[in-house]
C-alpha cells in the first residue's frame, strides 16, 4: 500500500483487509479474528458493488453490457434444463 501511495498515480486506493476493515466499522478485536473464508464474502460483495457501480457510471446495463451482441457470454451451445426435483423415492 505505500508503494501504491507514494507512487501518486491513482486518483483513489482502496484498501480491504481485516485490519482496516475492523477499523472502519468499530470492531477492531473481533474482525481480525475472522477467518479468510469469511474475510472472503465481504470482499466479493465489495467487488462486486463497485463493478456495478461502475457499469451503472459508464452507461453500461450489467446483465447486458453488449446488447448488439458482439460479445457473449464465454459459454455457448449448452442447453440448460428444467429442474425437476426430489422424487422421494428412497
Amino acid at each position: 500500500m505505500q508503494e501504491l501511495k507514494a507512487d501518486n498515480r491513482s486518483a483513489a486506493i482502496m484498501e480491504l483487509s481485516p485490519t482496516k476493515l475492523a477499523t472502519d466499522i468499530g470492531l477492531a478485536s473481533s474482525a481480525s479474528r475472522l477467518d479468510d473464508v469469511w474475510l472472503s464474502l465481504v470482499y466479493i460483495v465489495y467487488c462486486q458493488l463497485l463493478a456495478f457501480y461502475k457499469a451503472m457510471g459508464l452507461g453500461v446495463e450489467a446483465d447486458s453490457p453488449c446488447p448488439t451482441g458482439e460479445v457473449n457470454r464465454v459459454v455457448n451451445g449448452v442447453t440448460i434444463y428444467p429442474f425437476i426435483g426430489a422424487t422421494g423415492s428412497g
